[in-house]
């Protein structure tokens, strides 16, 4: 997983992350700038600055 803040995923990758506040492990994809939440209730989506960790899920078409 990655810990770099300058370092973000690729345009419209899958990823598995961990939300700082409140902390949460949340599926999403990265496009736009922003972190895409899949399938949570609550929350849509998160700023990069927002993410604690975040590591590859794979490629979406």
């Amino acid at each position: 997983m990655t810990k770099d803040e300058n370092d973000l995923p690729e345009e419209n990758c899958q990823v598995v992350l961990y939300s700082k506040s409140p902390t949460a492990r949340l599926d999403a994809v990265f496009s736009n700038g922003v972190f895409k939440i899949i399938g949570h209730w609550a929350i849509k989506e998160l700023r990069p600055e927002d993410v604690e960790i975040w590591d590859y899920k794979g490629q979406v078409d």
